[in-house]
């Protein structure tokens, strides 16, 4: 389980720097350039990828709540409401106009949908901790 919280801190630290330190982003970016700041955060980011991969497959789940039928029938609905977030992300859609952070949502509303239909340990931090980052993203970029 270490390394599975270790990959979803770094996942949210990583991604949270620009709102968070963005004297830290623009020293970054001064030392490194754009190429080699965008090449840093990429490896950063797949490292979090590998610690939460690994974290996963390595983590011993415990059963903390038994999610009912129900819940992972509506798990499935959020699901689809998701990929439709994260699609309109990208293009120019009505979406857009109405759900100020489409992207961000669509990873809540994925996460909501994983804890709905979850209910062991890992899946509490993994879908957990990527819910509490999108919520604090989405508070930060609309502050800045």
């Amino acid at each position: 389980m270490p390394l599975l919280i270790a990959g979803v801190c770094l996942w949210a630290a990583i991604h949270l720097v620009p709102s968070l330190a963005p004297g830290l982003k623009s020293a970054w970016r001064g030392k490194l350039g754009e190429g080699g700041y965008k090449g840093s955060f990429t490896l950063i980011v797949l490292s979090a990828l590998a610690l939460i991969i690994v974290g996963w497959r390595s983590a011993q789940p415990t059963l903390i709540y038994l999610p009912p039928e129900a819940l992972r029938t509506l798990a499935l609905a959020l699901m689809v409401l998701a990929f439709i977030l994260l699609g309109a992300s990208k293009r120019a859609t009505r979406i857009g106009r109405i759900v100020r952070h489409p992207q961000l949502s669509g990873v809540l509303v994925w996460s909501v949908a994983h804890l709905l239909a979850n209910g062991d340990s890992r899946s509490l931090v993994l879908f957990g901790g990527f819910a509490i980052w999108t919520v604090l993203e989405m508070i930060l970029i609309s502050r800045r």
